[in-house]
């Protein structure tokens, strides 16, 4: 059952019982404006949230659900209050998620500025001077784009995890254990440069084009949970994973990728926010 029969049911049963708006707050420790929402109709509350209140009313959560869900069509992709969609209801997000959520959108605007930095640092490393500024230089922007790269990985397992996508949890932490072996090395050869350095990136475009493809194909699925920019940033990244595995087109995927990021951003952004506006105590 949605809403706005969920939030009149609820406001029903807070009367029966004879309890004010504010009473019922001092019973399940949720906010007053969060209960004048849910009663409104205004939000659709997380299934924890409707545990607490239905707690406080004397009422037993899965007695509730069955008297609204019993006459679905289909008890197992039914539409009720514990089930509604675009909403993370897989687990409850905690302010640590929720901290690391803030971080990793912002890593990844640190991330997309020093990726042009990166141009510059290449050129004054390898332009055959190979100076102590151009070194200097270009150890410093790695290890920033690392660091970045990684905070902003990070939010896409914590997104993982909220819509219990394993996969998409899984291939991140692949991309994350990737990019680490690859800056890495890029860092070691500036002072022990290899013959082996072509071998190694033809390899690395083939591996990361790979992830890519499989990345895209995660975010893919999130369309339905979050927002269709989703499904955007899911092609752009399958588009620019093939390209990579030409090696040749790298370039095109490299520009293809800035749009993916700057989607991916936003991605980021809107789960916070989607939060914010389900339940204000988040």
């Amino acid at each position: 059952m949605e809403q706005p029969a969920l939030g009149k049911k609820i406001s029903e049963l807070r009367k029966s019982k004879g309890l004010t708006q504010e009473e019922l707050v001092e019973k399940c420790n949720i906010s007053v404006r969060t209960i004048q929402r849910i009663e409104n109709g205004e939000v659709t509350p997380r299934s924890y949230t409707v545990k607490a209140i239905l707690a406080a009313l004397e009422q037993d959560m899965s007695t509730f659900v069955e008297n609204f869900t019993k006459n679905a069509k289909d008890t197992i992709g039914i539409s009720s209050p514990l089930q509604e969609r675009n909403t993370l209801l897989h687990t409850p997000i905690s302010d640590h998620q929720t901290k690391q959520l803030h971080i990793a959108w912002f890593a990844g605007i640190v991330y997309f500025i020093c990726s042009f930095f990166e141009v510059t640092a290449e050129y004054m490393t390898f332009d055959g001077s190979q100076s102590l500024l151009g070194t200097t230089f270009y150890i410093l922007i790695k290890i920033i784009l690392l660091i970045s790269l990684l905070l902003f990985i990070r939010g896409f397992i914590v997104i993982g995890e909220l819509f219990n996508h394993q996969w998409l949890k899984t291939i991140s932490y692949i991309y994350a254990g990737c990019t680490i072996c690859l800056i890495g090395y890029e860092m070691l050869t500036v002072y022990h440069p290899s013959e082996l350095d072509k071998v190694t990136y033809v390899a690395a475009a083939i591996i990361f084009g790979g992830i890519k493809i499989f990345f895209g194909a995660s975010l893919l699925k999130l369309q339905n949970d979050i927002s269709s920019i989703a499904k955007y940033a899911g092609i752009l990244e399958i588009i620019a994973g093939v390209l990579l595995m030409t090696v040749i087109l790298f370039f095109i995927a490299d520009i293809i990728l800035m749009f993916a990021e700057i989607i991916e951003i936003l991605l980021i952004y809107l789960v916070i926010k989607k939060k914010e506006k389900s339940d204000i105590n988040l």
